[in-house]
């Protein structure tokens, strides 16, 4: 039986999306549990400085594309010297690094790749990498998986993705005065519609793969309140844009308030009165997760990722696809009756606390690694 694993955590991105959250969390984990774990980061990225603050050990790795043969050879005599039993990727850029590390320079680690999207390549053909060089594909939800199994992709197990609760803690009474005064001066009786997102002006937002900001701002024009749409995580650069898109699609300037990323986010869910994730496509959707476990109801799309955490009329309310009239119905309905938004927020904190902890995935995680170490 092997007792503790010695891990490579690879999270390469910038550290803005739910995976590089994601990440470093279970990596804080894995080092709870007793492993030895190198968190593996890109120079000057949020993951460096996140997994820095969790007191992760770190190794600095930079890539600019999918095929650095240098960088694999690199990563495979880091690998071997430090004796790594594991390396778990979790984006796609570093896929290849890991897998030509282990099939071209005889890195002696299981390769585990962490899926955190749905699967887009062309069946057979585009997983044959993964088919051949990683050992195990997780996927972090149901429709993930029904990915892989579509693009037939072999070695893949399911293990839900979850959120760390320990960072979830209502703000001391004094800070979330501070960000009201600041970001919301004089929103003291509007409710505040909340949505956690990234917004991308030229790329997935225009071909509706986004995060759906079109329909919440179609679906604005149907509230039957008076309220405040607060959204969250553009990047700034981006913020004015979309001011601009919210502004064209007919709602008025003191209805919208844009907060750009920040690299903590969990006061702020607790400004809102509902949070809503009008995506058109979600792997998961770990900001849902966030708002749950800080008690905030959720309204979110009727599709897989989503659906998996939200239980319609359970935990919060779902609303069919791109429908901006349906969205507002469900707005409408939690703004309405406040024993149900009250009812709601709670059992959704009560569903995250039991099926979408931190803990739980990295037990599960742990379990599979051990059994892929043991059975060479």
């Amino acid at each position: 039986m092997v007792k503790s694993l010695r891990i490579l955590n690879l999270s390469l991105g910038g550290g803005k999306a739910g995976s590089g959250v994601f990440a470093v969390s279970l990596a804080s984990q894995f080092v709870k549990a007793g492993q030895f774990v190198i968190q593996a980061c890109s120079s000057g990225s949020i993951t460096l400085a996140s997994a820095e603050k969790e007191g992760l050990q770190t190794h600095i790795i930079d890539i600019d594309g999918l095929f650095e043969l240098k960088k694999a050879a690199q990563l495979a005599r880091f690998s071997n010297k430090n004796r790594i039993d594991i390396i778990n990727v979790h984006h796609s850029r570093e896929r290849y690094l890991a897998i030509f590390a282990k099939k071209v320079f005889h890195c002696n680690a299981k390769i585990i790749i962490t899926r955190h999207a749905v699967s887009g390549t062309v069946p057979f053909f585009g997983s044959l990498i993964y088919n051949w060089g990683a050992d195990m594909n997780i996927a972090v939800s149901q429709v993930v998986l029904d990915s892989l199994r579509k693009d037939l992709t072999f070695k893949k197990r399911l293990i839900l993705g979850g959120i760390d609760l320990s960072k979830i803690n209502p703000p001391d009474p004094a800070y979330l005065g501070y960000l009201r005064k600041t970001f919301l001066p004089g929103e003291e009786n509007r409710p505040i519609v909340g949505m956690v997102a990234d917004y991308d002006p030229f790329g997935k937002n225009t071909r509706e793969h986004g995060k759906g900001h079109d329909v919440l701002f179609r679906a604005m024009k149907e509230i039957s309140r008076d309220v405040l749409l607060l959204l969250i995580g553009p990047d700034l650069k981006d913020c004015s844009f979309l001011m601009k898109i919210g502004l064209m699609a007919g709602i008025r300037p003191d209805q919208i308030k844009i907060i750009p990323f920040q690299d903590n986010i969990f006061p702020f869910y607790f400004l809102m009165d509902i949070h809503v994730l009008p995506s058109y496509s979600e792997s998961l959707g770990l900001v849902n997760l966030e708002a749950m476990a800080a008690g905030i109801p959720c309204i979110g799309t009727d599709i897989g990722g989503i659906n998996e955490i939200i239980l319609h009329e359970e935990n919060g309310l779902l609303f069919a696809k791109g429908n901006a009239s349906d969205l507002a119905v469900q707005i409408n309905r939690m703004l309405e009756n406040s024993q149900e938004r009250k009812r709601m927020a709670l059992s959704g904190q009560r569903r995250v606390q039991s099926f979408f902890n931190m803990d739980r995935v990295a037990n599960e995680t742990l379990n599979l690694f051990r059994e892929l170490v043991e059975n060479g």
